[in-house]
């Protein structure tokens, strides 16, 4: 039996990247390729060398760039793919690129990304209710189907009120709504003082559960090994 094999990370005009890539991504429906790479030849006007995120239409054979904008003599951060669609419409991605955000006012945290490819807009998720920037790393930017719920994971304390475990927790955004909501964290106590790491590792279609991954006692009469990272599934429909 016969597998065809086919290069993805190539330029419009075949061109083969000249750089390496390390997290790559296809939508649902197979036609659409998500992936980073610090190669400067996949379109025009990429020179920094930097992880960048791009998607190629395997129908069309067309290659776009999702932040690849930089000069060769600029370094202002870099990109990392997290997620794609199912209609490839939606790219899920982290950046630490300073010129993303206008005014960026947490330096080279990382943040997390939407980019809408039908308008070309690019959406910061890692961001309160009322607007204001995660003051730490947000990372892991999983979009649903539809595009309109985002889970990611971070370490930012004022995406949410009493937020002051000093670890990471999981939230979801809605974008529709533009509400953020923290939906898994590790409760602190006297003893324990800082909460272990929560990471959401990826979601249903319309991000009704999501898969995770930490060492908190989520579920502590089922816990069996202190350090230990247990897997677990968070039905966001039947939180208590």
């Amino acid at each position: 039996m016969t597998h065809a094999i086919e290069r993805v990370d190539v330029a419009n005009d075949g061109t083969l990247a000249d750089g390496g890539a390390l997290n790559v991504i296809i939508s649902a429906n197979g036609r659409f390729v998500a992936w980073d790479t610090s190669a400067g030849n996949l379109v025009a006007g990429d020179g920094d060398q930097a992880f960048d995120v791009f998607v190629r239409d395997r129908v069309t054979g067309r290659t776009e760039g999702i932040t690849s904008r930089q000069p060769a003599d600029t370094f202002t951060g870099q990109s990392l793919v997290n997620s794609i669609s199912r209609d490839g419409r939606f790219v899920g991605f982290e950046s630490t690129d300073v010129t993303l955000v206008r005014n960026d006012r947490n330096g080279f945290f990382s943040d997390a990304f939407v980019f809408d490819r039908e308008r070309g807009r690019l959406l910061l998720v890692s961001r309160s209710s009322d607007g204001e920037q995660g003051n730490n790393d947000s990372f892991g930017a999983l979009v649903s189907d539809d595009g309109r719920f985002v889970v990611f994971t971070s370490r930012a304390s004022n995406l949410v009120r009493g937020d002051d475990n000093q670890s990471a927790d999981v939230f979801r955004r809605d974008l529709e709504e533009g509400r953020t909501e923290r939906l898994a964290a590790d409760d602190t106590s006297p003893d324990q003082p800082f909460g272990f790491d929560i990471v959401a590792t990826d979601i249903t279609p319309r991000a009704r559960n999501i898969a995770l991954l930490t060492r908190a006692d989520l579920v502590p009469e089922q816990d069996v090994g202190f350090f230990v990272a247990d897997v677990y599934v968070l039905d966001t429909r039947e939180r208590r």
